[in-house]
């Protein structure tokens, strides 16, 4: 089973090199923290067998994929640690504004990229306008029962309900 999940994560390092920055983007933050989980155990394979440098560009992806999570921490402890290299840490509040961004400059290019930087937006400041924002952007296109689910969740995490478009509830 871990050679399994060892080979998957290599293969996903091909798509990462192929596809560049536009991968991450592909991944809702919960599909980001499992991927980052995944890369964690390979970096510890890799340095088990002596492989440092794929183990410390391993524990970089740890780290990028999901900066705020504990295998985030682990990684850039280790790579500190035991290899001297620092990784820049991550201001969250710089990095919900970076989300945002991405998300404004994506909603009518690639509106999958706009959701999933809503949603890590969302993930980090916990505020639901980056809920409802990215319910707007499904309905914008045409995926009317992903945006009602998103805007039904931005009211549970505190959305003004009133604020919300009536179609959206409905």
């Amino acid at each position: 089973m871990r050679g399994l999940k060892l080979l998957l994560v290599i293969l996903i390092s091909f798509v990462f090199v192929s596809w560049g920055f536009g991968f991450y983007l592909n991944l809702t933050p919960s599909q980001r923290k499992d991927l980052a989980k995944d890369w964690l155990e390979a970096a510890k394979a890799y340095e088990k067998s002596g492989k440092t440098k794929k183990a410390i560009v391993s524990y970089k992806h740890v780290y990028n994929l999901y900066p705020f999570g504990d295998e985030a921490k682990e990684a850039q402890r280790v790579l500190n640690e035991k290899y001297g290299v620092s990784v820049k840490k991550f201001d969250e509040a710089l990095f919900e504004k970076y989300n945002v961004d991405l998300a404004k400059k994506y909603e009518k290019e690639n509106y999958k990229y706009s959701v999933n930087a809503y949603l890590m937006a969302y993930d980090v400041s916990g505020k639901p306008d980056y809920l409802y924002k990215a319910a707007l952007v499904y309905w914008e296109n045409g995926q009317k029962d992903k945006a009602k689910d998103l805007a039904l969740k931005a009211i549970q995490a505190g959305f003004d309900k009133s604020k919300v478009k009536e179609e959206l509830l409905k």
